[in-house]
């Protein structure tokens, strides 16, 4: 597994994202939230006050951790701190795209342990999930 993460990488670094559409599809498929009506179901979700379906905040979550995987290659597996929270909700047909950038950067061991805020939002810029991910490299 590459990674694009060295010792070198200074704070500031902007990781790159991942771009996505929210297909209704995979929202209603068993993995992502089959069980859920408000997942797959346009009348349901409507009945219950949203506009229409919306995806589990997994998958959001999941689009975060395929950028910082990307980055951070193994790293990403060996100790790495997660702390997120939903702010809206991700409906079906939206465009989804992450961001992160390096924030912190400190000296652990014979590395460094990076702190990078990252965020997803829809195509009108509007942020649906928020994390900040801590990972040590070697």
């Amino acid at each position: 597994m590459m990674a694009t993460v060295t010792k070198d990488t200074p704070v500031g670094y902007e990781l790159d994202g991942v771009k996505k559409q929210m297909v209704i599809q995979l929202m209603g498929s068993r993995h992502w939230g089959r069980s859920n009506p408000l997942h797959w179901d346009p009348p349901y979700s409507v009945s219950r006050g949203l506009k229409g379906p919306i995806a589990t905040g997994q998958m959001s979550a999941a689009y975060i951790a395929e950028m910082c995987v990307n980055f951070f290659g193994e790293h990403f597996f060996k100790g790495t701190k997660i702390s997120g929270k939903y702010v809206k909700p991700v409906y079906a047909g939206e465009t989804i795209t992450t961001h992160g950038i390096i924030r912190e950067k400190t000296r652990e061991g014979s590395g460094y342990r990076f702190k990078v805020e990252t965020w997803a939002e829809n195509q009108d810029g509007e942020t649906k999930t928020v994390a900040w991910i801590e990972v040590h490299v070697e």
